[in-house]
């Protein structure tokens, strides 16, 4: 029972909070393949660290599977600190940064055949990245 007054002008005032807010339904949004690869926590890190995660997976897949990037690099890191003094420009790019927000898919993999090596790749693959991960696995109906 809400306690508030039944007068006209104090109605419009509480009218927001009487409807319940609608719960957010999280589905997988995996487009390409059935495997995922999600971020746990919210992270920033930098293409190099990217690069040496891709490394590492088509070292240890080869032609076992086929996996696809699902990120874009936002943020591009310039040489020179944000507290210099005004003038002489920004400075050059030194790296290209990824802001990733909690749950969102780094990366999709097809395992056709061989499934449990390719899950114990991407297991061991994680120290590649500075977030913690988890793998997704799409259910087949």
């Amino acid at each position: 029972m809400l306690l508030y007054s039944q007068n006209l002008k104090f109605s419009k005032a509480f009218a927001k909070n009487l409807q319940k807010p609608a719960k957010k339904k999280t589905k997988a949004s995996l487009k390409f393949f059935d495997v995922a690869v999600k971020i746990d926590q919210p992270a920033l890190f930098g293409d190099f660290q990217l690069d040496s995660f891709v490394k590492f997976l088509k070292r240890f897949l080869k032609k076992d599977a086929q996996f696809f990037l699902r990120v874009n690099s936002a943020i591009s890191i310039t040489k020179k600190a944000k507290d210099t003094r005004l003038g002489c420009g920004k400075g050059p790019v030194k790296y290209h940064a990824f802001n990733l927000k909690k749950s969102t898919v780094l990366l999709e993999i097809s395992t056709n055949r061989k499934r449990k090596r390719i899950l114990f790749i991407l297991r061991k693959s994680f120290s590649k990245i500075s977030a913690k991960c988890f793998i997704f696995v799409k259910k087949q109906r």
